[in-house]
């Protein structure tokens, strides 16, 4: 039992200070692959610009979405869809702080919601395909799913 929640803390961690970082620069890589052929190292962004920045504002989404969930299930999915692009914005504007993030984040998802639930819906017979391969198949549809999510934002963003 000890050992148990010292591994949950360590993957807690592990997810707030690795896991945050490396979700903003995975959306700054597939931010520029729209334009031009991305670096590798543009995949680490998300640890070398406004790393506190990054971990706390994604810290400060899991909290509020973790709240919003505890009205009921409804709630909560609708601010993730809100908060969903935060990563894009974060990955996007490295001078934006996080207050002015999750502002930023609910004027451009008014009225968008609906059209991101239907881009992600879109994906589920590719998610029972990953579940029909042991999850082998998520390695090639997460780059592809990240990269509608990113050309996505770059269209609310050019609105």
């Amino acid at each position: 039992t000890v050992a148990a929640l010292a591994v949950s803390i360590a993957g807690l961690l592990i997810s707030i200070f690795v896991g945050n970082a490396a979700t903003v620069g995975l959306s700054h890589y597939f931010i520029k692959n729209t334009e031009s052929k991305p670096s590798f190292a543009d995949a680490f962004s998300g640890f070398k610009v406004k790393y506190r920045r990054n971990i706390g504002t994604l810290f400060v989404m899991g909290i509020k979405l973790a709240l919003w969930s505890l009205l009921l299930v409804i709630p909560g999915v609708i601010k993730s869809f809100e908060y969903a692009i935060i990563p894009y914005i974060l990955a996007d504007d490295a001078e934006i702080s996080s207050k002015a993030a999750f502002k930023k984040a609910r004027e451009m998802m008014k009225g968008n919601k609906w059209r991101l639930f239907k881009l992600n819906f879109s994906f589920i017979g590719w998610d029972i395909l990953c579940v029909l391969t042991l999850g082998v198949g998520t390695f090639f549809l997460m780059p592809y799913i990240n990269a509608a999510n990113a050309e996505f934002y770059l269209e609310l963003k050019n609105r």
